[in-house]
């Protein structure tokens, strides 16, 4: 950690729009009013290069895996141009809805947040003499002002409580199976916007940061006595990009950002009925037998059910490799499934459509691994010139095995994953589930192929692989069937997800009355963060003992009203 903060700014050229400064070591912020009631603010630190956005809405529909270029991106929003007065050390720049005074005092420089129609309050304010400190060794830090009428919310899928005060987050995505629904962090989703509420005027505000690169915020957690009140904000990201949406709603804060990173898929309309799934279903060595006969069970006890989730016990190539039964992503169990074309037939016939469960990598002895490494379709090591290699689930509970992320920025990746999810689809599918994508690659030092430059795992982020991995998935439905609408279900998200991934879920939890009431709190912070719109929680809960009756009824009577209804479980007793 070598920690720099910039000073002595001077505002360099003639444009309003953006308004630029430069400090005596190299240090540019550029203020670019989007709209008037959205400003962009970069910080470059010395020697660092603008950033591409991964999270922007592309020009093709899909996203980009080179990103969308700032001036493409820019170019969409009216960017009226301000009004600015200069008073000394103190520039006033102002919007039909905005005003920015920005203060070069005493070598400084910070901005201050208030309202077209109440210029003399403030709403926000930069934190002096270390509002944008950076790392030499890497990384762009914020600092705002902590002020106590604020009440802080968003931030993606959080443990419980909604409210996010006093408490601090990594901004990074882990498989946290069987989490504490009121303490575990991080979980499963990586969304760096946040809304600020204050709790005197009701008026509300929002901040996002757009770099999918790991990073941590704190709502009040941290305290140091010389700064005074304050929330920080770090990141890995070389690039300082932040842009500030007025509200005065969350509502329209909320609308604001999806201006930015993309309004939510649509669903089909099954999707929202009652969704099966066990993971003892596909598990099974009479599998099939068991699912063709799942239709007759909800007849019986009179259930309706429009979907049912393939777990990824259906793969494994249980002839190839029956010590292991390691479950390799696009194979089939024949010994499980000797027919599958006509098991999704029956279900089909029986009203109930049906995803399966794929994996974002290959294991080292799956019969596609070294054609794929020859290729360079997975997230790479330069040290050795040879595919990143880490431990990844293989095939029960705690069997692991060798294996590398399938890299979606370059095209061999791409080809692989969308040629064989259209395989799948041959075989009578509805839709491709998404799991145990929140890419654990050990090293930021890795590389993605990118649009021929690599980028760095560190500076690019590993969410933007969950990202592009929705989009393929969604491409790969897209071209199979363009009558359709593609339905995609991801367990990681990141901004840009929710425009390929119509569901999501808040992944292995716990069977509790402790996670059913903190579960409930989480789903609330995934809706203003504009999450998958299809957001739910595994109804009796994944992990853990079979839940009691009384429990099981009121996890339903719940479930019911979110839009995504799941009873998904992986229970010792089956």
């Amino acid at each position: 950690m070598r920690l720099a903060i910039p000073k002595e700014f001077k505002h360099i050229g003639d444009s309003l729009n953006p308004l630029t400064f430069r400090d005596v070591g190299g240090s540019t912020i550029e203020i670019r009013v989007l709209d008037h009631d959205l400003v962009n603010v970069v910080h470059l630190p010395p020697g660092a290069k603008p950033q591409p956005s991964f999270t922007a809405i592309p020009e093709s529909g899909s996203a980009d895996p080179f990103g969308v270029p700032r001036f493409v991106l820019h170019a969409r929003f009216p960017c009226p141009v301000p009004t600015l007065q200069i008073d000394g050390d103190v520039y006033t720049l102002c919007t039909a809805k905005l005003c920015l005074v920005i203060s070069l005092k005493n070598g400084d420089f910070t901005i201050s947040w208030r309202t077209a129609a109440k210029p003399d309050e403030v709403f926000a304010q930069e934190l002096g003499f270390r509002a944008y400190e950076y790392d030499k060794a890497g990384g762009a830090h914020h600092f705002m002002k902590r002020m106590p009428e604020n009440r802080y919310y968003g931030l993606g899928e959080r443990a419980s409580p909604l409210l996010l005060n006093k408490r601090r987050f990594r901004l990074e995505a882990l498989d946290a199976l069987g989490y504490d629904a009121a303490q575990s962090d991080p979980l499963y989703k990586v969304t760096p916007m946040y809304l600020t509420l204050n709790a005197d005027t009701c008026k509300a505000h929002a901040i996002f940061y757009d770099t999918l690169a790991a990073g941590t915020i704190d709502f009040g957690c941290e305290i140091d006595a010389l700064w005074g009140p304050y929330t920080a904000y770090r990141s890995k990201s070389p690039v300082l990009d932040y842009t500030l949406f007025y509200g005065p709603s969350i509502e329209k804060c909320v609308e604001s950002f999806a201006s930015r990173v993309g309004k939510p898929a649509m669903p089909p309309k099954y999707a929202l009925g009652y969704l099966a799934s066990a993971m003892g279903y596909a598990e099974a060595e009479n599998a099939q037998e068991l699912i063709e006969a799942f239709p007759d069970v909800c007849r019986k006890w009179d259930i309706p059910c429009d979907l049912l989730h393939l777990s990824s016990g259906y793969t494994g190539r249980y002839k190839v490799d029956p010590k292991t039964g390691a479950r390799n992503v696009f194979t089939w169990n024949s010994n499980r499934f000797p027919d599958p074309k006509r098991m999704f037939q029956k279900l089909k016939a029986a009203g109930i459509k049906t995803v399966a469960n794929v994996k974002p990598w290959l294991l080292s002895l799956h019969p596609e691994y070294q054609a794929m490494a020859a290729r360079k379709g997975f997230v790479w090591d330069p040290e050795r010139n040879a595919p990143s290699e880490t431990r990844l689930w293989s095939a029960g509970e705690g069997d692991t095995c060798t294996g590398s992320y399938i890299d979606f920025s370059s095209a061999p990746g791409r080809t692989f994953w969308k040629t064989n999810c259209q395989t799948l689809l041959t075989h009578g599918l509805d839709g491709i589930w998404n799991d145990n994508n929140e890419y654990s690659i050990p090293d930021d030092s890795h590389t993605y192929a990118g649009d021929g430059t690599p980028l760095t795992v560190g500076e690019a982020g590993r969410p933007l692989q969950t990202l592009l991995m929705a989009t393929a998935s969604y491409e790969a439905i897209q071209e199979a069937r363009p009558t359709k609408r593609p339905f995609v279900i991801s367990r990681s998200a990141a901004p840009g997800v929710q425009r390929y991934a119509a569901q999501t879920w808040s992944g292995d939890n716990e069977t509790s009355w402790h996670t059913l009431k903190h579960n409930i709190p989480m789903g609330l912070n995934a809706g203003l963060s504009l999450l998958p719109v299809g957001y739910g929680h595994d109804v009796g809960g994944f992990v853990g003992p079979r839940p009691s009756p009384e429990l099981f009824v009121r996890w339903v009577q719940n479930g019911i009203f979110h839009p995504r209804f799941c009873i998904h479980s992986w229970k010792h007793e089956g």
